[in-house]
């Protein structure tokens, strides 16, 4: 029988998810009505070993290949995908930390690391903050702060005037710099606002965090410019696991979430239609218009699923064979990622179709997965409006000059 699960796969984290995907399952519908996510799924992950997948080996960490990871994130987009998207914000900034970890660590990063202590971030540049001596003070409104009630830390940027530190002073962007700060959320200086009220992903804690006035020793910032320190040839990155950009990875974990929250919604909708009756008692696949719907859902799952997977591929190779990515290679991941997700939306709207009206009901899992795969395609990584700007300067380079 066809299925819309993910090509059968067995391995070490696979296997050991298991009882956390049932927790997760368990705790969806409860956690999207309330808006918040129990504290237990991320804990379940973590004694799942997830938060290992892409922690540096010197760290104790797996460094997960690509092709495992896509698997075992969409089970847990399938399972919960509020879970999945905390827990990728977290993976994100495991994985940047552990990259940074090989240069020059923020302090108690090791710790935070292997003590698994969530961090969440934000990748906006928040203005407000200013070095004064060897002290930065951090100030201003971290929004998107995705995860952060169920988090320990935060990486974010900052815009601070004046040139950087580690910089000559006639640089010519020292008017001002990024820096990337490492924030205690525990601290009196910091909270959290309530301001996430999203149609979907709504257990997603997407929130804002205030910062007033927070002194930290100006080492808990660095420079942010990871992107240009992993592409500095003079630089020698210790694992190929980390010459992979970190916007493409965070692009595959988003991916194949969404897929696998398409799959639990076509597992809903092919049983729904199953057993469900009209009006008149013939059951809703006898009609082949019905039938066509389902069948038009599943190719185009599988076809997010070859996107995805081809992704996976290229990528592994690249670290099996300490392979730099290329511009072509930087084309071809948007646009992949961005096709995918177009590609499930269609199958949502294909699903929507055969349930009819009685299928969308709060009652019933399949309107929750369809709310919170369309709030999740919008995210900047994978939206076609912006992707599509990308491809074309690939495409176009003389004409994407400034």
């Amino acid at each position: 029988m066809l299925s819309s699960r993910p090509h059968a796969m067995s391995s070490p984290a696979l296997d050991r998810l298991a009882p956390a995907l049932d927790l997760l399952r368990a705790n969806a519908e409860a956690a999207d009505r309330a808006g918040d996510l129990p504290a237990g799924n991320i804990e379940a992950l973590r004694k799942a070993g997830a938060f290992a997948w892409s922690r540096a080996r010197s760290l104790k960490g797996d460094e997960l290949l690509a092709a495992e990871k896509a698997a075992a994130w969409e089970a847990i987009g399938a399972a919960d995908l509020s879970t999945a998207w905390i827990f990728s914000n977290y993976d994100s900034f495991i994985w940047e930390l552990s990259f940074g970890s090989c240069f020059d660590p923020f302090p108690e990063l090791e710790r935070v690391l292997l003590e698994e202590e969530p961090v969440c971030g934000t990748v906006a540049m928040v203005p407000g903050s200013v070095i004064d001596g060897g002290v930065i003070v951090v100030s201003g409104r971290f929004p998107f702060a995705t995860g952060s009630s169920l988090a320990r830390w935060m990486r974010s940027n900052v815009v601070v005037p004046g040139p950087a530190p580690e910089l000559p002073p006639a640089d010519p962007a020292s008017r001002s710099h990024v820096r990337s700060v490492m924030i205690d959320l525990a601290r009196p200086e910091v909270r959290t606002e309530r301001t996430w009220d999203g149609m979907g992903l709504r257990a997603t804690q997407t929130d804002t965090v205030v910062v007033e006035g927070l002194r930290l020793p100006l080492s808990y910032s660095r420079l942010s410019a990871y992107d240009s320190i992993r592409m500095d040839p003079r630089l020698a990155v210790p694992s190929p696991y980390y010459r992979e950009p970190g916007w493409a990875i965070a692009n595959a974990r988003i991916g194949a979430s969404l897929a696998g929250a398409a799959g639990a919604a076509f597992e809903f909708a092919h049983q729904q239609t199953l057993g469900r009756t009209n009006l008149t008692g013939a059951p809703a696949a006898r009609f082949p218009a019905v039938r066509a719907c389902i069948a038009d859902a599943f190719l185009e799952l599988v076809t997010a699923r070859a996107l995805q997977g081809g992704l996976a591929a290229a990528s592994d190779e690249r670290v099996r064979t300490a392979t730099a990515w290329t511009p072509g290679a930087e084309a071809a991941i948007w646009a992949s990622g961005a096709a995918s997700a177009q590609a499930v939306l269609r199958a949502v709207d294909q699903l929507a179709l055969a349930v009819g009206g009685t299928g969308t009901s709060r009652s019933l899992p399949f309107e929750r997965h369809v709310r919170d795969i369309r709030t999740g395609a919008v995210h900047l990584g994978i939206n076609p409006n912006l992707v599509r700007d990308r491809v074309a300067a690939h495409l176009f380079p003389d004409f994407a000059k400034p």
